[in-house]
């Protein structure tokens, strides 16, 4: 019985993946490059479909209890975990508006949904079933300042809605 290899990272392939477990690249895509890993054998072997498993090669892998985690302290950073910049902060957001502005279970129901997305998301890329993605430098800055922005605006328009607030409620009082 012969056993088919990634030609990118030469990690066993998934039969009933479409994507490496290993390095997410797509199977039946052919990777050439000048500075190749692979020895003359090995691309030669890959041809026949016999690569043997590359020595020292670190299988990549996404923790789905990280992810979990993340997601639990703050809305959406499973999300940004497994490299979803734009799912992250659409469910901080529906986190955010959910808790504070729809009388909590809203938020309650949209995080839950979270930390099952990316849950099921970190094990599906750990399986295959979804190209391995991790987020960049710039995706993580942009998380972070999408967070200080939506605090900011939150804290501003709580603090409209207690002036407002304050303002009616002196004025309707009678004077001691």
């Amino acid at each position: 019985m012969t056993r088919e290899f990634c030609l990118n990272c030469s990690q066993p392939i998934n039969e009933n993946s479409k994507v490496c477990s290993n390095c997410g690249k797509p199977y039946g895509q052919t990777h050439t490059s000048e500075h190749s890993q692979f020895s003359e054998e090995q691309i030669q072997n890959s041809e026949n479909h016999q690569v043997t498993p590359a020595e020292n090669v670190p299988k990549k892998e996404k923790s789905r209890i990280l992810a979990l985690l993340l997601g639990l302290f703050f809305g959406g950073a499973g999300q940004l975990y497994n490299g979803k910049l734009k799912k992250a902060m659409a469910f901080y957001l529906g986190i955010t508006l959910g808790y504070l502005f729809l009388f909590f279970f809203p938020g309650l129901i949209i995080h839950i949904y979270s930390l099952w997305d990316a849950y099921t998301e970190a094990g599906k890329m750990n399986k295959g079933e979804l190209p391995y993605t991790k987020p960049n430098g710039s995706d993580v800055a942009s998380y972070i300042i999408f967070l200080i922005a939506i605090s900011f605006v939150v804290i501003f328009i709580f603090l409209i809605i207690f002036l407002i607030w304050t303002y009616f409620m002196f004025s309707i009082l009678p004077p001691f």
